[in-house]
C-alpha cells in the first residue's frame, strides 16, 4: 500500500494526516518513481496552513510538498528519454511527501546526474527556482556587491553560490552560527538585527549595487538607505504594500534548465546544498519537520525519505 501525507482542512502541522491507498499506476504520458526524498519549503506550511486560501478550507482532500527525487519503476505509453531504474528528480503541484508516487511529463522531470546526492536532487528544485529568479531579477553580473538576506536559508544558500559563481561580491546575512558556512562558501557574512546598514557598510567590498531579500521588507528599507536603486531592489518575502518600488519575484519564474544547470553546478562540487535534517515518512516525524521549518532559521534544507 502507498502512504502519503494529507490534509483536508487548514491549520498547523497538526492538520496532517498520513494516508494509505493502492499504488498509482503510470498512465499515457507519465512516470512513476519510488520516492527516495522529499524537500520541505515554505509553500508547503503556508498551503496548509490556508494562506493562500480563497475559501474556508480546502476544496477536497490535498497532498503535501512539491520538491521530489526517486528511482522510476514504472513507465506510461509515450514516454521518451526515462526509463525503469533512472534517478530523477521532478517539482510537482502537491503530494511529494509519498513513498510512491504518478509525475506527468509536465512536473519538470530531470535526470539526476551522477555525483549528485538523489536525497539533495530531491530538495532542490523549488529553491534553485527561487534563487535563479531572485537573481535575474536584479541583474547581477562580475564586479557587483549583492547584499542578501535570509543567506543561510534554502533558497539564500543557492542564491548565494549562484552569485559568487557569477563573480558576484556577496554579503549575506545570518545568524552567527551561521557565519563560518557563509565565509566558506565566498560569502561575507553579516548578523541581523539593529544596526544592520552600518555593518553591511563596514564588510563589504564597495557600495551595495543590489538587493535580494529573501525575508522581510526590513531588507528593502536597508537597501533604500545603502543608496541601491529600487528597480535593482528585489523580494520574495517583503508584502506588495511594503516594496516601495522594488520588485516583487512571487510571480518570477525559473526554467527547468535553469535547475538542470545548478544540478550540474551541484555535480562539480560548485554549489552545496546542505541537508539540515532527515525525517522518515511517519506522521509525528512529518509534524516536527514542518514545525521546525515554520520556525525558521534551518541551515540549508529538511527533507522527508519514506
Amino acid at each position: 500500500m502507498a502512504r502519503s501525507i494529507r490534509y483536508d482542512v487548514y491549520g498547523g502541522p497538526e492538520v496532517l494526516r498520513l494516508v494509505e491507498g493502492p499504488d498509482p499506476v503510470a498512465g499515457p504520458g507519465q512516470l512513476r518513481i519510488r520516492v527516495t526524498a522529499a524537500g520541505l519549503n515554505p509553500a508547503d506550511w503556508k498551503a496548509f496552513g490556508g494562506l493562500f486560501a480563497r475559501g474556508s478550507g480546502p476544496d477536497g482532500s490535498r497532498g503535501v510538498g512539491h520538491d521530489v527525487s526517486g528511482v522510476v519503476d514504472q513507465v506510461g505509453a509515450g514516454i521518451d528519454g526515462f526509463a525503469v531504474r533512472d534517478t530523477v528528480c521532478a517539482q510537482v503541484p502537491e503530494g511529494a511527501l509519498a513513498d510512491v508516487l504518478v509525475l506527468d511529463v509536465t512536473d519538470a522531470v530531470l535526470p539526476v546526474p551522477a555525483g549528485v546526492d538523489p536525497v539533495v536532487a530531491g530538495a532542490l528544485q523549488v529553491a534553485s527556482r527561487a534563487a535563479v529568479a531572485g537573481l535575474d531579477a536584479v541583474g547581477v553580473g562580475p564586479g557587483d556587491v549583492l547584499l542578501l538576506s535570509a543567506a543561510a536559508g534554502g533558497v539564500g544558500l543557492i542564491a548565494a553560490q549562484l552569485a559568487v559563481d557569477l563573480g558576484v561580491h556577496v554579503v549575506g546575512v545570518a545568524g552567527e552560527a551561521n557565519h563560518p558556512l557563509l565565509r566558506d562558501l565566498g560569502v561575507v557574512p553579516v548578523a541581523h538585527g539593529d544596526g544592520l546598514v552600518d555593518r553591511v557598510r563596514a564588510a563589504a567590498p564597495g557600495p551595495v549595487t543590489a538587493v535580494l531579500d529573501l525575508h522581510g521588507a526590513e531588507y528593502v528599507t536597508a537597501g533604500i538607505e545603502l543608496g541601491v536603486p529600487v528597480e535593482r531592489i528585489a523580494s520574495i518575502a517583503a508584502p506588495p504594500d511594503r516594496l516601495q518600488g522594488a520588485v516583487s519575484t512571487g510571480g518570477a519564474h525559473a526554467t527547468s534548465q535553469d535547475v538542470a544547470h545548478v544540478l550540474d553546478l551541484v555535480a562539480a562540487g560548485r554549489v552545496r546544498v546542505p541537508i539540515a535534517g532527515r525525517y522518515p515518512l511517519e506522521l509525528d516525524a512529518v509534524r516536527e519537520a514542518y514545525a521546525r521549518l515554520r520556525d525558521g532559521h534551518v541551515r540549508g534544507k529538511l527533507v522527508v525519505t519514506p
